[in-house]
């Protein structure tokens, strides 16, 4: 086992138990009715077993590392100090980690519940917390309460939605709060934030192109599919490649032809990923992704650290 093998995996791991903690907090306090929240003193509970999980879970990885140094002999004194110097910083991460999961659950809750001690409304909290130039992990916790307030039109009615969105710059807050609208029946915030990254689609630079077309991706969106179809043919290979993802993403049945085209491309990666998209698109009906489905929605959600 290689130390640098070992290094993947101790990221690989720390993401998902992170990821894993921080969705069973969510879910506990968010999602749903934002009224029905069970008492501090669970709460402080559940803080604890997370806390203690990450310890274990920390423990685990230290123990982890240290095999991987009994079995590289290419391991010198100075990588042996530096890792248990490493080892030693990440005992205190987990309370860390945990703390972070705890103010950021706090934020969500604070933001997507209702209160006697805050007459403000949603929209009201919203804008304040969003003032200024907020972080991307602000854009984030206020895409996660949007989307889950999609069904309350009245304490975050349409109009407060399309403020917010004319005031943000965050492009994944922009694209959920279009995406909110959407599941309510008005697409024109939709279609205008596909415009909107289709200019960017324009760029000389390809890595400003593929960004453009992962954004497209995660709207879910059949109509960003034409937009993305000319790009299939774009000269950069990586281009090729996040278009077809975006393809998969955006397209349905209709799309099948246009994905088996580039079965041919002399590219093997692009003629691989073709028949995989190809293959996809066929299992999806002509009208998949007219509309938006509330997990279409919730997959493309910016994580919150």
């Amino acid at each position: 086992m290689s130390y640098s093998n070992t290094g993947s995996r101790k990221s690989l791991l720390i993401a998902a138990i992170a990821g894993a903690l921080f969705s069973f907090a969510i879910n506990h306090w968010v999602s749903g009715d934002p009224g029905q929240l069970q008492d501090a003193q669970s709460k402080e509970d559940t803080i604890k077993k997370l806390e203690s999980s990450l310890a274990q879970k920390e423990a685990e990885l230290n123990s982890i590392r240290l095999q991987a140094l009994r079995n590289s002999s290419s391991t010198n004194t100075n990588t042996v100090n530096e890792i248990c110097k490493q080892a030693n910083g990440d005992q205190s991460n987990p309370g860390r980690a945990a703390q972070k999961i705890t103010d950021n659950v706090f934020v969500l809750r604070k933001l997507g519940t209702a209160s006697d001690n805050d007459r403000r409304s949603y929209s009201e909290k919203l804008i304040e917390f969003l003032s200024g130039a907020p972080s991307p992990d602000k854009a984030a916790i206020a895409s996660k309460v949007i989307f889950e307030l999609t069904n309350d039109r009245i304490g975050l009615p349409d109009y407060a939605l399309q403020s917010i969105y004319n005031s943000q710059n965050d492009p994944d807050l922009r694209r959920v709060i279009a995406q909110v609208l959407s599941q309510r029946g008005n697409n024109a915030l939709l279609e205008s934030y596909i415009k909107d990254v289709q200019s960017r689609l324009r760029s000389e630079t390809p890595r400003d192109r593929q960004d453009a077309l992962v954004q497209l991706a995660k709207t879910r969106s059949a109509n960003a599919a034409d937009v993305v179809i000319p790009y299939l043919h774009d000269p950069d290979i990586n281009v090729r490649l996040d278009a077809l993802l975006a393809l998969r993403d955006t397209g349905n049945q209709q799309q099948v032809g246009v994905a088996e085209a580039l079965m041919s491309d002399p590219e093997p990666s692009v003629s691989s990923l073709a028949k995989d998209v190809a293959s996809d698109l066929q299992n999806l009906s002509f009208n998949a992704r007219t509309n938006l489905s509330r997990s279409d929605v919730e997959a493309a959600l910016p994580p919150i650290p």
